[in-house]
């Protein structure tokens, strides 16, 4: 004789989506990872609506992935103020 699992209900999307307040995302950062957090950044920043055209967002992708590689190829505040001051004289 078979048996048989119980048939399930489909999941209702609140079910798929649990909704967390803020205080709660507030809780659970320091225990995500550095890339959890930067996704949980990029995401939250693409529900604005961009104004950047998308060749723009290419270039920064491309950039930041560069960094990534590379991440001594960046300059530090100080070091970009200097070369700026240097450039722009007041």
């Amino acid at each position: 004789m078979l048996c048989h699992a119980p048939r399930l209900a489909a999941p209702s999307p609140h079910d798929l989506h649990p909704t967390i307040n803020f205080n709660e995302v507030l809780a659970v950062l320091p225990s995500m990872t550095v890339a959890e957090r930067q996704l949980l950044v990029r995401r939250a920043l693409e529900l604005d609506d961009s104004t950047l055209p998308p060749e723009h967002i290419s270039m920064v992708e491309e950039r930041l992935a560069e960094h990534h590689h590379n991440p001594t190829s960046a300059l530090t505040l100080e070091q970009m103020d200097a070369r700026l001051r240097s450039r722009f004289p007041q």
